[in-house]
C-alpha cells in the first residue's frame, strides 16, 4: 500500500499536486506518521523541490502561554523539509533520516502558521548527483515559518542524510 501511494504521488510531483492529491496525501500521512496526527498539519502545496504546510492554532499545539509550542513549530519545520526531500528523491530508491536540527524563533505564534521549504533546481540536481555517485550524502534545508499575518515566526534548519536503500545496513 505504501509503495502504491508513494509511486502515485511521485509521478505527479513534476507539477503541483491537485487538491484531490493533497487530500489523499494528508489523509494517508496521518496513518504513516502517527506522531504528526495530533498537530493537524495540512500540506497545502507540494511539487518537486517545494513544500508548504499549515499548522492550525489549536489547543494541542499550545504552550503554557497559549501560544504555539516551540516543539510544534520545530516539528512543522522538520515535516516541511522531509516532504521537500520526498518530492525530490522519493522513498523507493533512497531513505533519509534527520541528522541535525536547529531552530531560531523570531516572534511568538498566536495564530495559525505555515512553513515553507524550497530547494532550487541546481540544488536538486546536485543532491541527486551526489547520492547517485556516493550512495549517500548530507543535505541541509531551511524552513521559514510565518503566521497568517505574515509575521516571521521561526526559521528551522535541518540536516538530513540521504542514502541509497541498497547501502542501508539496518532493517
Amino acid at each position: 500500500m505504501r509503495s502504491l501511494i508513494q509511486s502515485h504521488i511521485q509521478s505527479k510531483l513534476n507539477s503541483s499536486l491537485s487538491r484531490f492529491d493533497l487530500i489523499f496525501l494528508n489523509f494517508f500521512l496521518k496513518y504513516f506518521i502517527p506522531f504528526n496526527g495530533a498537530h493537524g498539519f495540512k500540506i497545502s502545496e507540494m511539487k518537486k523541490g517545494h513544500a508548504k504546510i499549515k499548522l492550525p492554532f489549536k489547543r494541542a499545539n499550545f504552550n503554557h502561554l497559549k501560544g504555539l509550542h516551540a516543539a510544534a513549530l520545530v516539528t512543522l519545520g522538520e515535516y516541511c523539509a522531509g516532504m521537500n526531500l520526498l518530492s525530490v528523491l522519493g522513498l523507493k530508491d533512497y531513505r533519509f533520516i534527520l541528522q541535525e536540527l536547529s531552530a531560531k524563533y523570531h516572534y511568538q505564534g498566536r495564530m495559525a502558521v505555515w512553513g515553507q521549504c524550497e530547494m532550487d533546481f541546481p540544488a536538486q540536481n546536485k543532491l541527486i548527483d551526489e547520492v547517485k555517485k556516493e550512495g549517500k550524502t548530507l543535505v541541509t534545508l531551511r524552513t521559514e515559518i510565518y503566521d497568517t499575518q505574515s509575521q516571521h515566526i521561526a526559521t528551522i534548519t535541518t540536516t538530513w542524510q540521504a542514502k541509497d536503500w541498497r547501502k542501508v545496513k539496518t532493517k
